[in-house]
């Protein structure tokens, strides 16, 4: 319900502030190199770049990129969110593969097929459907943050139904949508071809992984 003082001395302050100080670094210093870079140097393809290299749509191509803060932020957020989050992501995956070796066969197969052996790229996303599709069902039964979010209401509403007064804290649950019958036929049931490209797509809201 409330958040202490960030200046109290709780166990494990002195600990994460050391590790905040020393992720700090770290990015800093990935975005200070890639900055001096000399003219001439062949592109990167990786998230830093796609970040120094953003512009607003809107505003145009001279449009002014992230700030320095900005691209600093934006590096911290993906660290933090995008890697605890993937490998669970995929040690699930894993998991269900292993206990589904007609599925896991069938994704190797149109992996082996569509690539040949090389290394995949976003160009080829059309073509794995089967595997882009367990890939997907593995993070219906289990998304890496099942407990999404929370939200605070700021004036009173009505939601199918309920009431719901104002300051209310309202959390979004993908676990719970994601195992329901009415949205998922068989919940808890393994089933790829829910996300095939030719079944029809779950309702809005029904699978937020």
């Amino acid at each position: 319900p409330v958040t202490l003082p960030d200046w109290l001395p709780l166990p494990g302050k002195a600990d994460k502030r050391w590790a905040m100080r020393l992720l700090n670094v770290l990015i800093a210093g990935h975005i200070r190199r890639r900055l001096a870079e000399p003219a001439g140097t062949p592109p990167k393809d990786d998230l830093l770049a796609m970040l120094l290299a953003a512009r607003d749509e809107d505003a145009g191509a001279n449009s002014a990129g992230l700030s320095p803060a900005e691209v600093h932020d934006q590096c911290k957020l993906m660290f933090l969110a995008g890697h605890d989050t993937t490998a669970s992501a995929l040690q699930w995956w894993l998991w269900l593969m292993a206990r589904h070796p007609e599925a896991a066969r069938r994704a190797h197969d149109e992996a082996q097929r569509v690539l040949g052996g090389r290394e995949p790229t976003a160009a080829d996303l059309p073509q794995l459907d089967w595997l882009t599709a367990t890939l997907k069902e593995a993070l219906r039964l289990y998304p890496p943050a099942p407990s999404l979010t929370a939200r605070r209401t700021t004036q009173e509403m009505q939601v199918a139904g309920w009431r719901i007064p104002r300051r209310t804290l309202v959390f979004i649950v993908p676990w719970v949508a994601h195992h329901d019958a009415r949205w998922f036929p068989e919940p808890e049931a393994f089933r790829p071809e829910r996300f095939t490209a030719d079944a029809p797509p779950p309702p809005r809201g029904a699978w937020m992984p």
